[in-house]
This record gives structure tokens, sequence and C-alpha cells, in this order.
């Protein structure tokens, strides 16, 4: 029996070789008769929609129903094969067929297709002129078409195309682009071109075309189209410099795996030779991580003339004979067991030039710092410190109490390499277990302890014991809403066993062991007030302002420490300990909006209670510090005096500022002013202004007495559709210098992007340019 159903609602049936065509007024009941016997084929009669198209809707061994709608349907129950024509859409789950005429079998799922052809798969969509693919196996081949790859933003154009799975696409004469339009600004083609999701697309006779000029050719290529983290090339850089030469600096990207990854570079120099370098990453979770990196460089130049020469520079006093150069550099975080943490940091450079000389690039000194400051929350020494910090450490926090245990090693590289004798003292281990105020029964009193133990070495000097132990007690003298004091009290204890002494008359004449007693005693008095400001308009509805004036009195009482180890490169504040009788004054003010957002009303797919939460955000915080020794104050020779030449009892006033009133305006100020010079001793202002185009600019001045004077500029400016120029400078006041200079255009478009910038820094010049093909890696 064989049905037909046209928009005349004319139905007939051939019976027995007799055609049979009812009248008009029979056809709702043969209809209905119909929809009964055919349910038994799992199959719905088609109905009218909406007068203009018919909608079918069957099952299958899926749960979720295939959807089926033409302006014409006919089915063939023996072979359960549709055939529909005028604007068919098919739809199952993530995919739907569009096109003039489809054929589609609904037990095989096979489907031909022809005219206007589109096929939507999860954002993928696949267009040709004729199709013939089953459509739950995702295998057939596509006519003169096209496809669109959304998470990469591929374009994939051919004559015929081959899918073999849910996956993989095989291209004849193939065109490839993320630029969207019919005219691309780049685009590859090749013979052939085989295409896997979440993998590679492999070029057959490739070239690479900017426009309508060959600009490349190559007779294989590969490159990554996957949906996640991808192995392939990173986008290359190009320089030029004077001490380098001409420079190509090219990383590839190694997705080893679902938490682990790798970058390898070479660094090619025409001046200098090639460095190569790798970087190795694991990230299990927050608190268990590891980057590794290191750097190799058979350096064709070297320092062994004048420091400062061409190949030198003029920070030390040293030369740099070797041509072997490396970097090895590594942070690692671990959870450990019994509520451990462990952390692992190391640095180790060949020369003390190395840090200074590669600064810039994918594995310069700066990204190393950016990046190691942004996964681990810690840094590098700097780059010209020729002191380089090496620790392993195992730490556990728990209620009140922390305990500490390290082993530091400091590589004193001009010692490693130039010097005789190596004194840089080593912490091997310390330990170190401090505990926070905790209350004493049910009595108003504190106490808290930090206490360390210090075992130093060094390969050409003193070497022996440290333990200190610093108990405390804090009493709550006053509290109410407007005022709080209270006091503290310390003891000190430590005990040193020398190994050996320096060697140095002075230091050997000491005991072998020596021990310490000191105490001190500390007094705050804080107070703070507030007031709200009400303001109704569309930026917030209140300020808070708050003042915090603070009082501490500080007193350590003088103690002759001659007769203890000078140690002066354990560095931690403990072998020396001042005398200090001082009283500080603090005044610091706040300023914070509150902005509670407006209600979205019913029909807002938002929920009430996230946009009516209030919003915080501090747009002024303003110190003032202020210091007097009493000490000084009180002394009456100038060799008890801090300069040894006048009475300078108040120490420099110091305000702080940070202002933040829009997203758009900011400044950040550190001043100290000297009562008795009348001057500034430190000023550190930067000022940074932005709008919503993105637009930036700063200014920065940096000012230290007898030391430092710069101040420089860092502007960044969107000027039209993709366009930006950007520009740095920073000059030395001091010796009328400039520290750097540089600028750069880039030009962002929306399938690749060009950069090109000029840096002139004190000890090299360099261009440099990077070109990004979006989709290509």
């Amino acid at each position: 029996m064989k049905r037909r159903i046209t928009r005349r609602f004319r139905t007939c049936f051939s019976f027995y070789g007799n055609r049979l065509c009812p009248p008009l007024f029979c056809a709702p009941l043969i209809i209905g008769f119909s929809l009964v016997i055919l349910s038994g084929f799992g199959v719905m009669n088609p109905v009218l929609a909406d007068g203009k198209k018919y909608e079918v809707q069957f099952k299958t061994d899926s749960l979720t129903p295939w959807r089926m709608s033409a302006e014409e349907v006919s089915y063939n129950s023996k072979t359960r094969e549709y055939r529909a024509s005028g604007h068919v859409v098919i739809q199952h789950l993530e995919k739907t067929l569009e096109a003039d005429s489809v054929v589609f079998n609904a037990r095989t799922k096979d489907t031909s297709a022809e005219g206007h052809v589109k096929l939507t798969v999860a954002g993928d969509v696949l267009t040709a002129g004729s199709m013939t693919m089953n459509l739950e196996a995702e295998r057939g081949t596509l006519k003169d078409s096209r496809i669109f790859l959304e998470e990469s933003h591929l374009y994939i154009k051919g004559k015929q195309i081959e899918k073999s799975d849910a996956f993989t696409y095989v291209v004849e004469n193939a065109e490839l682009t993320s630029c969207d339009g019919e005219e691309p600004d780049w685009r590859v083609t090749g013979k052939k071109v085989e295409v896997t999701l979440d993998g590679y697309a492999f070029v057959k006779h490739g070239r690479l075309w900017a426009g309508e000029i060959p600009v490349f050719y190559t007779p294989f290529f590969v490159f990554p189209v996957k949906l996640q983290r991808q192995t392939g090339l990173l986008i290359p850089n190009f320089g030029f410099s004077r001490r380098k030469g001409f420079e190509l600096d090219l990383p590839l990207f190694w997705a080893i795996n679902g938490y682990s990854d790798a970058t390898l570079y070479e660094h090619s120099m025409s001046r200098r030779g090639n460095k190569l370098g790798m970087e190795y990453r694991y990230f299990l979770d927050d608190h268990s991580r590891g980057t590794l990196k290191m750097d190799y460089l058979n350096d064709r130049e070297m320092d062994n003339g004048p420091s400062g020469g061409e190949w030198g520079y003029g920070h030390d006093d040293y030369l740099r004979p070797n041509h072997d150069r490396f970097w090895a550099r590594l942070k690692l975080d671990h959870d450990l067991p019994a509520d451990f943490s462990g952390r692992l940091d190391l640095d180790l450079v060949s020369d003390q030039d190395y840090l200074i000389e590669f600064r810039d690039g994918y594995s310069g000194f700066n990204q190393t710092q950016d990046d190691f400051r942004k996964d681990f929350s810690r840094t590098l020494d700097m780059y010209e410190d020729p002191v380089r910090t090496n620790q392993l450490n195992l730490n556990k926090k728990g209620s009140g109490y922390s305990w500490n245990n390290s082993l530091k090693w400091y590589d004193n590289i001009i010692a490693r390499r130039y010097l005789d004798e190596n004194r840089t003292l080593q912490n091997l281990p310390r330990i170190q277990f401090d505990m926070l105020k905790q209350p004493v029964a049910r009595m108003p009193l504190y106490y808290s302890l930090n206490s360390n133990y210090t075992y130093f070495f060094s390969q050409d000097g003193a070497s022996g014991n440290r333990m200190d132990l610093y108990p405390g007690v804090s009493v709550p003298v006053f509290s109410s809403p407007f005022l709080t004091v209270e006091s503290f009290m310390g003891a000190r204890e430590t005990l040193w066993r020398m190994n050996q002494f320096e060697k140095d008359p002075s230091e050997q004449a000491k005991d072998q062991t020596t021990f310490r007693h000191l105490y001190d005693f500390n007094m705050n008095f804080r107070s703070e007030a507030f007031r709200v400001y009400e303001r109704k308009n569309d930026s917030f509805d209140r300020v808070k302002h708050v003042i915090s004036p603070e009082i501490v009195y500080t007193f350590i009482p003088h103690v002759d420490q001659e007769e203890y180890p000078s140690l002066d490169g354990l560095m931690d504040g403990i072998n020396r300990i001042e005398e200090t009788n001082q009283l500080s004054f603090f005044l610091t003010q706040y300023l914070t909006l509150k902005n509670v957002l407006k209600d979205p009303g019913e029909n807002s797919q938002i929920p009430k209670k996230e946009t009516l939460a209030p919003v915080y955000s501090q747009i002024m915080r303003f110190s003032l510090e202020q210091t007097l020794d009493i000490n000084e104050a009180r002394a009456s020779k100038p060799v008890d005096y801090r300069n040894e030449r006048s009475k300078q009892p108040f120490l420099p006033l110091v305000a702080d500022l940070e202002l933040i009133p829009s997203d758009f305006f900011s400044i950040w100020a550190v001043t100290s002013w000297s009562y008795y010079e009348n001057k500034l001793v430190e000023n550190n202002i930067e000022l940074d202004l932005r709008n919503h185009r993105e637009d930036r600019l700063d200014f920065f001045y940096r000012y230290t007495e007898d030391a430092l004077e710069a101040f420089g500029a860092r502007s960044t400016l969107n000027l039209y559709r993709g366009f930006s120029v950007f520009g740095r400078f920073e000059h030395n006041l001091r010796n009328n210098e400039n520290i750097e200079t540089g600028g750069g255009f880039n030009y962002d478009t929306q399938c690749w992007s060009f950069e090109m910038q000029y840096s002139d820094k004190e000890d090299d010049r360099k261009v440099e340019f990077f070109i990004n093909l979006k989709g290509l890696g």
C-alpha cells in the first residue's frame, strides 16, 4: 500500500490493481484510519503544522525522536523511507539538516540531500550543493562544500569532502582560512587536507596566500585543530638587535596530557648562535603544580676585554670569559601527607651577565618573573642580583600555629666563578615554629611564640648553630567602641654555638658559645570613627568615610652585642637588634562606595537576590605616618645621632595615597618629607588613565635621595578598527640619560594580527615584530 499527501489534501489508494480516490470529505476518516495502521510501525502520520509545512516525528532506538518538516512529504512504509521537498529540515539532538530536497531512511539514517544543503552539528556548519551521508554515524560525501569549525573559527572549502566519522574530514583541492567573507586576507591551499577535530590538520602541497599573492610553499604542513590545549607552533618572534643580530624565536607547544604540557624554544641569533630552551608545566590542583624552565647557549662571543665593552656590561668589575651559558629555574608547590605542604625554588645561572642580556623574549627573565608571580605568588631575585636563592620548604599550618622547615642555598655567582673564597652563608636547615596569639585560660591575657633554629655554613667562612626563642604576652588594657588599648611584652633568648669563625681576628677572639637576653615592650592605642553619606545617583547609593588614628610606642633596651658573632650573611634581623625608643603616629582614612543594583523586574532571567546584592568598592586609602625617636631627642653627642652630624629626632613624614575614583583613573603615591632638610627624601608616584576604548596612559616618577631620580611614561592608543600604537619612555634625571625609549604599532583583525616594536635601552637597540595567523596554532 502506498500513500501520497500533498497540499491539495487529495488521497488515493491502489488496492489489488484498482486506483481508488474517495471524495474529499472522506479524507479525515481515511487519515485517522491510516494513523491507527501506521502506529504499528512506530511512525506518526504527517499533520499540517501551520498551513505551509508538514511536520513528522518518529522514534528509533534513541530516546530522542527525529523531527522532519517540509512543504511536501511522502513515505514508503516498506522501506521506511521519506522523500521530502521544499525547505526540508531534519533535527535530532545537536544535528540540524536543511536542504531543498531530502531522501531519508528512518531505519538506517542514510540520507541524500540536494540543493542549498546545510548541516549543523554542535556549532560546526557544513554547506554543500549535494550530500550523501549517514546522519547517525556522520559518514558520507559532500560536493562543492564548505566547513566552518566553530571552536577554532576555521573555514575549509573543497570540491569534494569525505567525512569518515564524527571527527574526521578528507578534503580534495582544499582551501583553509579563519577569515570571514568570500575574499579572505589569507588562506592556505592544499592538494589534499585531512582534518581531525581535537587533533590536527595535515596539508599536502600547501601554499600560503596573502590575498591573491602566493608567499610560501611547503610539500607538507601540520597545524592543530583542537578544542582544548593544542600541540603546535606558537607565534614566532622576529627581530634585530645590535648585540644579537637577526633573531628568530620559534616556540613549539606540546600538550602532553590533561594535566601537563611543555614548550620548546629555538632562539636563533645571527651574531651569537642558537639558544635552546624548554619549559615543562604540570597542574594537579590549585595546591599541587610545578614549572621547570631551562635554556642553553653556546655563545660565539665572550666578554674578555674591558668591563662594559661590546659584549660586557658595566654593572660590575668582572669579565665573562665563558662560551657555555645556561639558566635553569623551577617553582614547585605540592600538598603532602599529614597536612604538610612543600615548596621547591631553584635559580641556577651560568654567569652574572646572562639575565641582564636575556631579559626579553619568550624565555627571558621578564616573562619568567611574570609567570612565577601569577602561578605561584612568589618571584625570583632581580636580574642584576649575582646571588640567587634556592630553597626547599616543608611547612604545616594548624589552628593557631605554623611550622616551617627549609633548606636555603644562596648561589653567589661572582664567588663561584671568580673568587678564591666563597664565604656566602647557607641555611642548612632553618626550622621555625610560631604560635599566634592564644588566650591564657580565662584571664585577659594572650600569649604568642616565635622560635627558630638555624644551622649556617659557608665553604670558606663561618659555620655553626643559632637558636632563637621569642615568647610574648599581650594584654588588652582597655576596649570600647571608640578606643582600644593593648600592650605587649616579649622576651628574646638567643644562643650561638660556633663551629668555625670568619677569618678575622676580631671574630676569632669571641667565645665559641654565647647567649643574649633581650626584652621589648609595645603599647598600642587605636580608635576608629566613621560616617555614612547617602547620595542617590546612577553610580552609587552611599559613601562610607572611615578615620582610624593610631599611636604605637616601642621600646627595646640597649644591649652591647659586640661579643656575639656578626654573621651578616644571615640577613634575617636577629643577629643584631638595635636599641629602640620610639613613638609612632598613624592616621589612616578610607572612602568606600556602596551600590545596590536596581530591581531587574519580574521578567528578568537573573535571580533577584543576585541583582540586589550590594557592591562595595574602596576608592581611596590615605595614610600619614610620623615617628619620634626619643633616644635621639635625649642625645647630647653627635656620635649618638643617626647621621652623626645633627640631631633629628623626628623621622621623615611618610604619606601613602591610593586613589581609584573610577575604572578610568587611578593614582598611587608614597612620599617621605624631612623637616630638617626641608625637602623630599623619597617620592614615588604612578598615574594611570584609561577610557572605555581601552586607550591607556601611565606616568611614573621615582626619587630616592642620593640614589635615584627618574621619570617615564607608557601609552597605548587604539586608533581605528584594530590599529593601535604604543610607546614607553624612561629617563634618568640624575645623569640626564635615557634608560629606555621604545614604541610600535599593532594591527589586529578578525583573522590575523601584526605587531612591530622598537626599543633603545642603555645596553642594546632592538627591532622585533610578531605575525599571528589566527586559527593556525
